[in-house]
């Protein structure tokens, strides 16, 4: 089982979901328990995101922008970081904590 770091609520595998919102607090110790456990696979794409969940979580978030969805694969869980809002900002503007909500997802094929 893979922990996979999105900064989207996308569904990138045919299969089922089921998502649950967290506390920012809740995610950063999945983060953390994933790194930990060496089952944390990045799909970050945004830079600044990465950069943000890599202090918050003390863990190193690597940018990624590869597709997720070839690599799923029964009992992976997705950690979901997404803007609360359309953001009309450059790519790269800054972010805070409080621009973000967050879940998990558990996937079955």
């Amino acid at each position: 089982m893979k922990y996979r770091l999105m900064n989207s609520a996308i569904m990138p595998a045919p299969g089922k979901y089921r998502m649950t919102a967290l506390a920012r607090g809740v995610f950063i110790g999945y983060v953390r328990d994933a790194y930990e456990g060496d089952s944390l696979v990045s799909y970050c794409g945004y830079p600044q995101n990465a950069r943000c969940l890599s202090e918050w979580s003390g863990v190193p978030i690597p940018v990624s922008r590869r597709h997720t969805g070839p690599d799923m694969r029964d009992g992976d869980v997705l950690l979901i970081m997404t803007l609360r809002y359309r953001s009309d900002a450059p790519k790269g503007a800054p972010v805070s904590e409080d621009d973000f909500e967050y879940a998990i997802a558990e996937y079955s094929e």
